[in-house]
């Protein structure tokens, strides 16, 4: 909450923060909590001997299983797009994704 939003604020209570990290700031004597809809940071503590791991609070155990990067492969192609121009000298576009599997813990 502190990198996010400044040094005032704190965690929400009772929010799950591996999900989503809503963070609280005392205002006008009011609690208020905000979000930018982001998980927080791998290794976020959430509660005794558990940290953040992949949106989800695990026992800190599991941090050896969890940060084994691996690399990922391409996927396959997608269709192509429509050419720029109706007679000579377009461009076509086709797409594909690293998701064959999807890279894993800061893999490429």
């Amino acid at each position: 909450c502190n990198l996010t939003f400044g040094p005032e604020y704190t965690v929400c209570p009772g929010m799950d923060v591996c999900a989503r990290l809503w963070c609280a700031v005392v205002r006008q004597g009011q609690m208020v909590c905000l979000t930018k809809k982001l998980p927080a940071v791998e290794g976020t503590p959430c509660g005794k001997g558990r940290i953040c791991l992949q949106g989800k609070c695990a026992d800190k155990t599991k941090k050896k299983y969890y940060s084994t990067s691996s690399h990922g492969n391409w996927g396959s192609w997608g269709p192509w797009g429509q050419c720029s121009r109706s007679c000579g000298g377009g461009v076509q576009f086709a797409y594909r994704h690293c998701n064959n599997p999807a890279p894993r813990n800061s893999g490429r």
